[in-house]
């Protein structure tokens, strides 16, 4: 790779003159003519008021640089740019032509000037592929050109408020290609890929389309997802008309000229206004035997659209499987009728709008994220299945309550805005996350914790101090033996009993944020480990603080920094424990906190009793 640069004034870029091409910035000219692997600059040594016109052969380079305010690249043929083509400063023509650049930025406040015409400009880069996010002083004049972008996960950076003045939009990419920002353009379409999971994503409060919004999804299978960038805010969507085909919307806000929305197999993934959807048709599994949700053949007239209800009541011969291969599984998906004890396998991270009965499931798994994201009151009916998936209730405005035990083996996580309810059955799950805004009602219910992952995944995870989390007469159990130290994020929350007496796990529990406990269980017959608290904090303790180590095996209780102190607060009562080693720890509150005579005072302790309580002292018993 090597850096060429324009030198001489005005003239033609071709593939054979030498003459204004210098390997450093006013250098002597004569160096070679870019490559695909070269940088190419224009700068202020570039000459005055020069034009710079790509003649004959296309101009191929790594990256094209134009910051010289009275340059101007015009192109006279088209070009292939590797890298960026970036304006900073002067005038960039495309002419009309057709160009291939891995991607376009112009994000400064400098003058500037954008002239495509009726170019065809294809932007091949991955991420961000056009970027005019700061686009002040950027004058993109009146154009009829097509910009299309083909890579992978794409992104349309325009900046908020920004207008192509005529300029239309492709996004022809697998993946998520993103809209970035308020923008005006003429016409935009996203053309999906043979792959289930391409998405158009709406990153600004509203898009206007003043010509068509083409949408279409590679089959009724291989559909395209619209959605705005967050779940429960929609993202306002404005054309003139549309042409819309094999499309799931979530969380847009059709508006313009050509509401009502309509097009062919409409999906409503929820949180949408102003568009026409397919009607909802009740889909039943077809045969006695497994097979993939995406094959039409196994349901009643198609596979199920995110509004339709499923049902799946087939008596299957012995060892089917049913694979959940579809991104948008559904609304309701009830297993009530089956037969057979089929295996159902979750292969796509999938979704599904309703409620779910697992009864006559044999085994649920797949290792994958399972999302409920009704928007109203739903069901869990787990039937005593364990669930080998990652969970998650992303579901703002809706209420999922469990009609019985629930059972997921990896992290669940509870999403804001939704209520989950667990009618105080118990629960077990890997991991637990709360995220800010959700609330979790957690009634007398067990929940029992056989994760092992660590902050900032920690094995109870409470995002924000903005979640509610009702749990003050649940009892938290901690039963996987693991090395790895865990992280109970608590989030300043009011809790019942935790509970870490397993033995022969050597991890640690790190506690964070000032929490109250009913009890604390702490301990383990076989080995040592440590209780921390966060230096700042405090945890207050209502009811019991059951810590207690063995002879040469003691519990070490401390702060999460060295020399300052992490609080332990009781009201009355007294706390008695034995074979600790403490360290920045202040025992306070009004009740008397005995370490016992066989605890070690290592440092920075405060308010802590390093005997066994006098005989006849009333104490705490679990």
């Amino acid at each position: 790779m090597a850096s060429r640069f324009w030198v001489g004034g005005s003239g033609n870029w071709d593939g054979s003159d030498t003459s204004h091409w210098s390997a450093t910035t006013g250098g002597s000219s004569g160096a070679s003519v870019p490559t695909s692997s070269d940088d190419v600059t224009f700068d202020s040594n570039s000459g005055t008021a020069a034009t710079v016109t790509i003649t004959g052969a296309t101009a191929n380079a790594n990256t094209i640089t134009i910051n010289k305010s009275d340059l101007t690249l015009l192109h006279n043929a088209g070009s292939t740019v590797v890298g960026a083509v970036t304006l900073t400063t002067g005038t960039l023509n495309a002419n009309g032509q057709t160009c291939n650049w891995g991607k376009l930025i112009s994000s400064n406040s400098s003058a500037r000037t954008l002239t495509m015409g009726s170019s065809a400009i294809t932007l091949t880069s991955t991420g961000t592929a056009w970027d005019t996010s700061t686009f002040t002083n950027l004058t993109v004049t009146t154009n009829t050109s097509t910009v299309t972008l083909n890579g992978a996960t794409s992104t349309w950076f325009g900046g908020s408020g920004f207008n192509t003045n005529g300029g239309s939009i492709v996004m022809a990419g697998s993946g998520v290609a993103i809209v970035a920002n308020t923008f005006t353009c003429k016409n935009l379409t996203r053309t999906g890929t043979a792959a289930k999971t391409d998405t158009i994503q709406f990153n600004g409060g509203s898009s206007i389309v003043t010509g068509t919004l083409t949408i279409t999804g590679n089959s009724v299978t291989n559909r395209v997802l619209a959605t705005s960038l967050s779940l429960g805010s929609a993202a306002t969507v404005s054309a003139a008309s549309v042409s819309l085909t094999n499309v799931d919307f979530r969380d847009i806000n059709a508006s313009g000229a050509a509401i009502p929305f309509t097009g062919t197999s409409l999906g409503n993934c929820l949180g949408n206004s102003n568009i026409t959807f397919d009607t909802s048709v009740t889909q039943t599994w077809q045969g006695t035997s497994g097979g993939n949700w995406s094959d039409v053949s196994k349901w009643t007239s198609r596979v199920p659209l995110p509004q339709d209800n499923v049902v799946i009541s087939s008596a299957f011969s012995a060892s089917q499987t049913v694979t959940g291969d579809m991104p948008r599984l559904g609304k309701d998906i009830n297993w009530t009728g089956s037969s057979g004890s089929p295996t159902w396998s979750v292969t796509a991270t999938a979704f599904m709008y309703g409620s779910l009965n697992l009864t006559n499931v044999g085994t649920v798994n797949g290792g994958t994220t399972f999302t409920l994201a009704g928007r109203s009151s739903h069901t869990i009916t787990s039937a005593g299945k364990s669930m080998a998936l990652f969970g998650q209730v992303a579901a703002p405005g809706a209420t999922y309550s469990l009609q019985d035990a629930l059972q997921m083996n990896n992290l669940v996580t509870v999403g804001s805005g939704l209520v989950f309810e667990t009618n105080s059955y118990n629960v077990t799950i890997g991991n637990y996350q709360i995220n800010n805004g959700a609330t979790v009602n957690m009634g007398t219910g067990t929940w029992t914790l056989t994760g092992t992952l660590v902050s900032p995944s920690a094995v109870w995870n409470v995002t924000s101090t903005g979640a509610v989390v009702n749990s003050s007469s649940a009892t938290i159990v901690i039963t996987t033996t693991t090395s790895s130290s865990r992280t109970f994020n608590g989030a300043d929350k009011t809790y019942g009993t935790l509970t870490y007496t397993l033995a022969g796990s050597t991890g640690n529990l790190i506690i964070t944020g000032s929490n109250t406990f009913g009890t604390i269980n702490f301990s383990d017959s076989s080995n040592a480990r440590t209780l921390q608290f966060t230096s700042g904090t405090t945890t207050t303790i209502t009811g019991a603080f059951n810590v207690n180590g063995t002879s040469g095996k003691l519990m070490t209780i401390n702060s999460s920094t060295g020399g300052s102190a992490a609080t332990l607060s009781k009201s009355s009562g007294t706390v008695s424990c034995d074979y600790l080693s403490i360290q920045d720890s202040t025992a306070t509150g009004g009740a008397a906190w005995y370490a016992g005579a066989n605890s070690t005072n290592v440092s920075g302790n405060t308010g802590w009793i390093f005997t066994a309580p006098a005989n006849g002292a009333w104490f705490d018993i679990l």
